[in-house]
């Protein structure tokens, strides 16, 4: 839809200089005064439209105030927040109503789809009577309820939508509780919903199925949208207009062409440049900052070449060292069933050869349920029991030590060298605590202890890779040293957890996995909770670490863009097997397995004239004439 056809159509929200302030806490209490002193300003004078049946994209990095914003329009800020402005849906003010009133509107007027689906809907009730209870809760028999909840789910697109509904959260995947959570907030058909994040931790496949959902089911109630993302390429795909915010201000709004074609502010562009795309040479790419392409491990070596030959006979560089060896792995879990004596098993990996060489990254991907994260990471940080094959990390057996110490000991304090004969041998130095490897998990904040200062948390990975005991004068000397490698500065050491960004909070974590100074750094999705704008400073400093310090990264994915930025190689998985290999151009330009063709169709390309054609394909039938 055009700027001028939405002017044409009825607004169906309109917000006008709205404010948001929370005041500072200071000592017991909080400080009381205006957005000036005493409280922090997170929205600052927004104004914005969207018209009936009109998309628009409001886009920023985290801490922005997108988030803020959009639970402003739903009133479900907390008590404490100071909101001004005016907030109307369809001619209703619904600022400065008591939450009662609110209720009246939430769901029939105005609805909200949040980031996190599983957060959202409630574990212990069935998918049908969650629905059914956004129905029923503005007027409806049971049994209606109970035939708008099926239509609901087979309008987000549910094959089996009477199965789906007698179903809890947990059993079904991420992309199907987004659908449900799309289906409860379309229940009323409102006249504006707002779409909080919906696809940040899906992969690409998901990802543009629910992006079609979303859009589709829009269209069908004839609802505004306000789509809040820090992802460009979604919002040049599915957005009739684009709204930038930047410290709580709108700072450039423009119909979606205009806007990807001729940014006219600043940080407009800054977000635009710092976008991974597939149709942009890697050079160029801003995670990228290793020079060139003639990296010495970016083409695995043949076993079919004799040492010392290349492919026409000339000398040839010797090959760089392996650091990890998978050789038929695979993982079996119990199947889901009321007797755990009688219940089948099921192979979640299934028979996985791999390698990763001295100074390359290795990127695993594939969307969710392949095994690529939640089974084939955890064991080889022997964190989970092997049924056949084996893990080796130059030389250690990771899966014969953890079935040796039990299920609960830490493998990792006692992996040396092993050379086959059964006996480990002295690691790297003499150390045998040397940590061969180390797991970056996806979400810093659940897996860094919120009641430890980074301190705290530093000092306790340092004394545990060291090889023996350490002052505390070489404990802190140690963490402030790891600081300085991630670039974090050493005020941060009194911190928690909770009193840094994402950003700070990853920076931590990777600060964290290099004590002990391991080889191999395997990387679970590490930027795929941060803005574009983190993001491409956390891909710089895992570049530098891998250059200056010779890393080795296993790097699993589902952001293919970023994987053609940062990879040497890519192993792409799918039910539980590797079904392609390769570096990664190759991977890229020449998909030979139908799976691989089918990701890369399926990944957000920021440009609106490619993009229409897309998975996130625009709604043209709206598009004014």
């Amino acid at each position: 839809m055009s700027r001028e056809a939405a002017l044409s159509r009825e607004a169906a929200l309109v917000v006008r200089d709205l404010a948001v302030s929370f005041p500072i806490a200071t000592g017991f209490g909080l400080a009381k005064g205006s957005a000036g002193s005493g409280s922090v300003a997170a929205v600052r004078g927004v104004d914005l439209e969207v018209a009936a049946g009109q998309t628009v994209g409001l886009v920023g990095r985290s801490g922005s105030g997108k988030s803020t914003l959009g639970l402003a329009l739903m009133g479900l800020l907390p008590p404490r927040a100071q909101v001004t402005g005016s907030v109307q849906v369809a001619g209703r003010e619904l600022l400065g109503l008591d939450d009662v009133e609110l209720s009246r509107h939430r769901g029939r007027d105005i609805a909200m789809v949040f980031q996190d689906p599983a957060g959202a809907l409630t574990p212990v009730l069935r998918v049908g009577a969650q629905i059914g209870e956004a129905v029923r809760i503005h007027g409806g028999s049971r049994a209606a309820a109970r035939e708008r909840t099926l239509e609901l789910l087979e309008l987000v697109g549910m094959d089996e939508p009477r199965r789906v509904s007698q179903a809890y959260p947990h059993e079904l995947s991420g992309g199907m509780r987004q659908r449900v959570a799309i289906a409860i907030a379309l229940a009323n058909a409102p006249r504006v919903v707002i779409a909080d994040e919906p696809t940040t931790a899906l992969d690409v496949t998901v990802q543009a199925q629910v992006l079609r959902v979303l859009a589709h089911a829009t269209e069908v109630t004839g609802s505004a949208l306000l789509l809040i993302t820090h992802d460009l390429g979604i919002v040049a795909g599915l957005a009739d207009e684009v709204a930038v915010i930047e410290a709580g201000r709108i700072v450039e709004r423009a119909d979606v062409e205009q806007l990807y074609a001729q940014p006219r502010h600043e940080h407009t562009a800054a977000l635009l440049a710092a976008t991974p795309r597939l149709d942009r040479p890697r050079r160029d790419h801003p995670g990228r900052d290793h020079p060139g392409r003639d990296h010495p491990s970016r083409d695995q070596p043949s076993r079919d070449r004799p040492p010392g030959l290349g492919p026409a006979g000339a000398p040839e560089v010797r090959p760089p060292e392996r650091l990890l060896e998978v050789r038929g792995l695979v993982v079996k879990y119990p199947a889901r069933g009321r007797r755990p004596w009688s219940r089948p098993t099921r192979r979640v990996v299934d028979g996985v050869d791999l390698d990763v060489f001295a100074g390359e990254c290795l990127a695993l991907v594939g969307e969710s349920g392949s095994g690529k994260t939640s089974t084939l990471l955890r064991i080889m940080d022997a964190l989970a029991a092997v049924e056949t094959g084996g893990a080796q990390v130059y030389g250690t057996v990771t899966s014969r030590l953890a079935a040796d110490a039990g299920p609960d000991a830490d493998a990792n304090a006692t992996i040396g060298r092993w050379d086959g004969s059964g006996a480990p041998k002295a690691g790297r130095r003499g150390d045998r605590r040397r940590p061969p490897a180390q797991l970056v998990f996806q979400d810093p904040s659940a897996a860094l202890d919120p009641r430890m200062t980074v301190a705290a948390t530093l000092a306790e990975a340092v004394r545990a890779t060291a090889a023996g005991p350490l002052q505390r004068g070489e404990v802190a000397a140690q963490s402030c040293e790891l600081l300085g490698l991630v670039d974090l500065p050493e005020a941060v050491l009194t911190r928690h957890p909770w009193q840094l960004s994402g950003g700070q909070l990853q920076r931590v974590a990777i600060a964290r996995a290099l004590a002990g100074s391991p080889r191999l750094l395997l990387l679970d999705e590490p930027v795929s909770a941060l803005d574009v704008l983190v993001r491409a400073e956390i891909l710089k400093l895992l570049a530098r670490l891998r250059r200056e310090l010779g890393l080795a990264y296993l790097l699993v994915a589902h952001d293919l863009a970023l994987v053609r930025d940062v990879a040497d190689r890519v192993a792409v998985m799918c039910g539980g097997r590797i079904v392609e290999t390769g570096p990664v151009d190759q991977i890229f330009e020449a998909p030979t397995h139908p799976y691989t063709r089918a990701l890369l169709a399926a990944v957000p390309i920021p440009d609106p004239a490619q993009a229409r054609g897309g998975p996130t394909r625009r709604r043209e039938s709206q598009r004014s004439p």
